[in-house]
């Protein structure tokens, strides 16, 4: 065993790198190569993740192109192949209404039940909110705004209408044209919020 003596000189040993001949590595061979397998992924979990980035829309081989902008109807919370309701003049359903005797009335409850259930998954629906206007329509006046209330809740918004606006039909005859403009405003205002356009 040899004995340190620090009166000697220290020979270095000639088999031993010399830090001051080193070099830095370079950025490009200490990063890691685009579509290579990184350390500890095997080749056929790489070829499963580069299968899987090859699916997903907009990816062309290196990164994600084409995101589709923001839009309010992309907003969490609507079922797939939603379609969304229409917005219509509430002046016009109510003149429609008088000029058509009523009938146009009977499409409208339909459409804008429908309209609703699409929309939230919740609600009576055009069937039963047909028959139901019918038969029994102050059982409507009171249900449809709820129905409404309903979808604005969903996402957090304040109604302006909700199931105590049937009320507005004890007074004859206007009250009732009252409440369809409200109901139907509501309505409009709710589609408008989601993005979907007039006409």
């Amino acid at each position: 065993m040899t004995s340190y003596d620090p009166q000697q000189p220290q020979q270095w040993n000639s088999s031993a790198p010399d830090p001051s001949q080193q070099s830095a590595p370079s950025v490009a061979s200490a990063s890691q190569s685009y579509g290579q397998p990184y350390a500890g992924q095997s080749n056929q979990e790489h070829t499963q993740y580069q299968g899987y980035q090859a699916q997903q829309p907009g990816f062309d081989g290196q990164h994600y192109q084409g995101q589709q902008a923001y839009s309010p109807t992309l907003q969490s919370g609507f079922q797939q192949g939603f379609v969304p309701g229409q917005i219509r003049s509430s002046d016009m359903v109510i003149v429609l209404g008088i000029v058509t005797l009523g009938t146009y009335y009977l499409y409208w409850v339909y459409s804008v039940h429908e309209e609703l259930k699409r929309a939230t998954a919740n609600g009576l629906g055009g069937v039963v909110g047909l028959l139901l206007f019918i038969l029994v329509s102050i059982v409507i006046v009171f249900t449809l705004p709820g129905e409404v209330e309903e979808a604005y809740r969903q996402r957090g918004w304040e109604s302006p209408v909700s199931a105590l606006t049937g009320l507005w039909v004890v007074l004859p005859i206007v009250g009732f044209f009252v409440w369809l403009y409200q109901v139907n405003e509501a309505i409009n205002t709710y589609w408008r919020s989601l993005g979907v356009q007039e006409g």
